[in-house]
């Protein structure tokens, strides 16, 4: 006979090898995504970060927004500049990440302007550090909405990040509206998540708008 003991330690196994599986295919889903973007040529880029920001205009989801928490673009991802320069002219509450590179967590700090970021963790913008030690950069609690990044976005909101988990963290506990921001290119059928991954509400690509409260695809897999 089996003791209780003895079976748990079968489940923990097996559930230790799930997860092992599940973080190599997301990492083999990553290595391939990242490099489909990476060879998307600069102009296409250009043109679909553009058309991905007209249909985030059309919203009725940015459009009733008082406050947006949005990334600041680098590298290869959907560029976000002409977002924020229009959320400025919107006159929206505008916040960007600061990241708590041990506990891999982040803070969305409000701004009034561009000039208030400098680059930090990982090369990415942040705001700048001096700013929020004399209390003039505040955190915003409960934004609106927030527009996500990702290597690729799948039709449910499922999302393959860059690993850190940051996004998964913040939208565990985050009651506004989540949109990832998706090249065509990088709109896949079906992507695998894991338990503590976390979907988007709305996945936006330059010819499609995804919604996935409403035709009831989302699903968190915690």
């Amino acid at each position: 006979m089996f003791s209780i003991c003895s079976i748990r330690m079968s489940l923990n196994k097996l559930l230790t090898m799930d997860i092992r599986l599940v973080d190599a295919e997301k990492n083999r889903l990553r290595t391939e995504f990242l490099k489909i973007r990476r060879e998307i040529p600069e102009n296409q880029k250009k043109e679909q970060s553009r058309r991905i920001a007209a249909r985030l205009f059309e919203t009725v989801e940015y459009q009733n927004a008082e406050s947006v928490f949005v990334f600041i673009s680098v590298k290869d991802e959907t560029d976000t500049s002409e977002i924020i320069k229009r959320c400025f002219k919107d006159k929206k509450r505008v916040a960007v990440p600061l990241c708590n590179t041990k506990e891999h967590t982040m803070t969305a700090i409000e701004i009034s302007d561009s000039g208030q970021v400098e680059r930090g963790a990982y090369g990415i913008f942040e705001p700048k550090h001096s700013l929020i030690n004399s209390g003039e950069l505040l955190p915003l609690l409960n934004p609106s909405i927030v527009l996500v990044p990702g290597a690729a976005f799948d039709e449910r909101g499922m999302r393959i990040g860059m690993g850190g988990g940051y996004y998964d963290r913040y939208l565990a506990d985050f009651g506004g509206v989540s949109i990832g921001l998706c090249y065509s290119q990088c709109l896949a059928e079906i992507l695998v998540g894991g338990i503590y991954d976390r979907c988007v509400d709305m996945v936006i690509c330059p010819d499609v708008t995804l919604d996935m409260r409403r035709n009831g695809q989302n699903k968190n897999f915690s």
